[in-house]
């Protein structure tokens, strides 16, 4: 074969908003990657087989090539795409350019095979209990997948506090908002939340990606300050 693009690691299924295992390179004759090949602009467009209504494709959509080996936009590691709703894809790549913005027409569109996008879900994994005034609550949550699979993730978790009785003038003092780690679990204890009045409360955990409030949020048990 003249020099053509070929997927050597097949999209697999993933969790939304997660990283999808994919390998795309340059090749040429007896289908070996040409380490030479430093070309720009490969094009990435999504293709929704079912479901992923409204779907939007992140970290980009086009890439450039290193040594032969598609990568994200900064050039380190291969492709970085995440999608947002689950659903049945594929994606095509297409739009080799080299180094001078000469088209390589020799390189044809090549599409993937097909993958599933599926849903995840917050859990609180420890629950807040009863505590005195301004002591520090204990909570951690979790990212899982339909199969309750945690989900490793670097998103940014909220908890905003709810009062079901009493609370009057009662405020949050803590770290409202951390990390999801990479094991995924989000640690509300490394600065532990305290609310400064008596009251009954719940917390709601939302998580965001790329400034956007996912749904669906997940609510605490209820507990009881004294």
């Amino acid at each position: 074969l003249p020099l053509h693009l070929s997927i050597a690691s097949q999209p697999t299924d993933t969790p939304a908003f997660g990283i999808i295992p994919l390998q795309v390179n340059l090749e040429g004759p007896n289908n070996k990657v040409d380490t030479s090949a430093n070309y720009t602009s490969l094009g990435a467009s999504l293709n929704t087989i079912s479901g992923g209504t409204g779907a939007k494709l992140f970290s980009g959509s086009e890439f450039a090539f290193k040594d032969g080996v598609a990568t994200d936009p900064s050039g380190g590691g291969n492709l970085v795409m995440q999608l947002d709703t689950p659903g049945t894809y594929s994606l095509t790549f297409a739009e080799v350019t080299d180094s001078v913005g000469t088209s390589i027409p020799a390189t044809a569109a090549i599409t993937s095979a097909p993958f599933k996008i599926v849903p995840v879900h917050i859990v609180v994994t420890q629950q807040p209990a009863n505590v005195a005034v301004n002591a520090p609550i204990a909570m951690t949550a979790g990212l899982e997948d339909p199969n309750n699979n945690v989900v490793p993730t670097g998103f940014q978790v909220f908890s905003q506090l709810q009062t079901i009785s009493g609370g009057a003038g009662a405020q949050v003092t803590g770290g409202i908002s951390v990390l999801f780690s990479q094991s995924g679990v989000a640690n509300f204890n490394t600065y532990p939340l305290a609310i400064t009045a008596p009251g009954t409360y719940e917390f709601v955990i939302t998580f965001q990606f790329q400034g956007t409030t996912v749904e669906p949020t997940v609510t605490t048990a209820m507990f009881t300050v004294t």
